[in-house]
């Protein structure tokens, strides 16, 4: 009987976990919300460590990899996007988002000099491997704006600087 009870408070308790947790004072914090900057980190380091512009990687298995990589981390950031509270940053985010897809629909073409990209949103004309990489750079330097901006409103959530706080148990409401 105990084991049975103990199991379903376990789950009730998974559930809730699952659903997202309620603070104190009544701060929302979402799974989605918390995975947004660890997606974002994945394509720092996906663009800094594993590509790192570095020539030999300049390659059509590569370029296709790092580009389907962009691609699935912007769909799920959009996905994490839809359910935001955040004023603060969503403008933000959404370029972010942008730029990925933007990233991730450029093709290498190997008959160009050099490794040529053509963007198959623009066929009249490619873009280079520096715009490729300028386009990069620009996400990253979006990215790392996105998460101090997270990092400074989680800062003044968890400081208790939120208006909807509760009152103290002991003081009434006045009429």
């Amino acid at each position: 009987m105990i084991a049975e009870s103990a199991n379903i408070i376990l789950n009730q308790i998974a559930l809730a976990i699952n659903r997202g947790l309620i603070i104190k004072n009544r701060v929302s914090v979402s799974q989605e919300i918390a995975d947004i900057p660890t997606m974002l980190k994945e394509f720092v380091i996906l663009w800094v460590v594993d590509y790192g512009k570095q020539k030999e990687k300049w390659n059509r298995p590569f370029i296709f990899g790092l580009r389907a990589k962009a691609i699935l981390i912007s769909e799920e950031l959009l996905k994490c996007a839809v359910t935001l509270d955040s004023q603060v940053w969503a403008e933000q985010l959404k370029q972010v988002i942008g730029n990925l897809s933007m990233l991730g629909s450029m093709e290498l073409d190997s008959d160009a000099p050099n490794g040529g990209i053509i963007s198959s949103l623009h066929s009249w004309g490619g873009s280079s491997r520096e715009d490729f990489d300028n386009l990069g750079d620009s996400i990253i330097a979006d990215i790392r704006i996105v998460i101090e901006l997270i990092e400074k409103e989680n800062k003044v959530l968890l400081n208790g600087d939120n208006k909807d706080a509760q009152l103290p148990i002991n003081e009434e409401v006045p009429d």
